[in-house]
């Protein structure tokens, strides 16, 4: 790959630490996929999916989330080491 090109966002370390900040708050929490799911309105395979990079998130997902675990948002973003 040419060195100005960056991966694809979900292949990026910074993505994948983003995801997995989410799914531990989840844990710590004790809060099962199932339950996130209906806190989402969503089933337990979008929990699943994101958590495990199937699927990807976009802002207002991954601030639906952080609403949802109560976490901040801009604290999430910037614990990110980029």
């Amino acid at each position: 790959m040419p060195k100005n090109i960056q991966p694809k966002t979900i292949y990026r370390p910074e993505y994948e630490q983003l995801i997995q900040e989410l799914k531990s708050a989840r844990e710590q929490q004790g809060i099962s996929q199932n339950e996130l799911g209906v806190m989402l309105s969503q089933d337990q395979t979008y929990v699943s999916k994101y958590e495990t990079g199937i699927r990807r998130l976009d802002l207002i997902e991954t601030m639906d989330i952080c609403k949802a675990l109560k976490l901040s948002v801009v604290s999430l973003i910037e614990g990110l080491e980029i």
